[in-house]
């Protein structure tokens, strides 16, 4: 069962929780990259939307009411090094009337502090931010 995401709300936890607030703690900038998400003997491959040091929203994922915790691997543009981090899924959007886009929202877990300087590093040399 997917939920709809209605007026300004997004599903965090399975309750709905108003967007006109800015929750954000980090800075994100637009990104076009696939993020391969490893969970027990399955994985899968996700485009992502955007990208800060907290986590990422991969487009078009969608979970169901149980939220869970998988490993995330990614590279970044002109980078050889594969970004390897937990993450939790914290959010749904699903698109309707109100709302433009369908993802999850991942937060990261135990980011290693030399991914984190590889990302800020990506995220100070990009112009463009959300």
């Amino acid at each position: 069962m997917f939920l709809t995401a209605a007026s300004k709300h997004d599903i965090i936890r399975g309750e709905a929780m108003d967007l006109s607030k800015e929750r954000r703690r980090f800075k994100r900038i637009p990104v076009d990259l696939w993020v391969k998400e490893e969970s027990g003997d399955y994985y899968f491959f996700h485009q992502a939307g955007d990208l800060s040091i907290g986590g990422l929203f991969l487009n078009n994922k969608v979970i169901s009411n149980e939220l869970r915790r998988a490993t995330y691997k990614f590279k970044l543009p002109n980078s050889s090094e594969v970004i390897t981090v937990q993450g939790e899924a914290v959010y749904d959007l699903v698109k309707d009337k109100l709302q433009k886009k369908t993802g999850t929202g991942i937060r990261f877990l135990n980011l290693k502090p030399e991914y984190k300087r590889v990302i800020e590093d990506y995220i100070g040399g990009n112009r463009f931010s959300i």
